[in-house]
């Protein structure tokens, strides 16, 4: 049986050591979502939740949250929080949004495919990276294009 001295160092040990995990995996989650929620932030342990709980902040996204008092409107919307926890089960229970962060379904599907391919390790195809784009607010650079072409086109017809 070890000594209380031993129990106690080992668990300063632990404790540092999921301290580090959860820096890494909140750093990781961060870096996978920010194409499409630009100003997540994330702490590890607050006041209320030890080190075992990964916080997650949007000012933008919990705005949604004040807006959404309507129960059809948030029902459409998405949680952030849960989605993390279904697509990486092993984190459930460790992840909190305290603010609320929503998304759209089709910003779900974007980190959701952005935090799949990461976990995987592969390529995010070039059709994928124009959606992302897309998602998070900007038009590719050939739906510009295209756009542009349109609207010339309707200048230059005279009837």
């Amino acid at each position: 049986m070890k000594n209380i001295n031993e129990l106690a160092k080992e668990y300063d040990e632990l404790c540092e050591k999921a301290r580090s995990c959860a820096e890494e995996i909140g750093r990781w989650i961060v870096d996978a979502c920010k194409p499409v929620v630009k100003d997540i932030k994330y702490s590890v342990g607050s006041i209320e939740y030890g080190t075992e709980t990964i916080s997650f902040y949007s000012k933008k996204r919990n705005v949604v949250e004040k807006f959404a008092s309507d129960d059809t409107i948030r029902k459409n919307l998405v949680n952030f929080e849960k989605l993390i926890e279904t697509i990486i089960p092993a984190l459930e229970g460790h992840i909190e949004a305290p603010y609320g962060i929503f998304l759209t379904q089709e910003e779900a599907d974007t980190i959701s495919a952005l935090i799949t391919t990461k976990i995987v390790g592969g390529n995010i195809s070039q059709r994928r990276r124009k959606s992302i784009k897309r998602t998070a607010g900007n038009k590719p650079k050939q739906e510009q294009t295209k756009m542009e072409r349109t609207e010339k086109a309707k200048d230059n017809i005279h009837i």
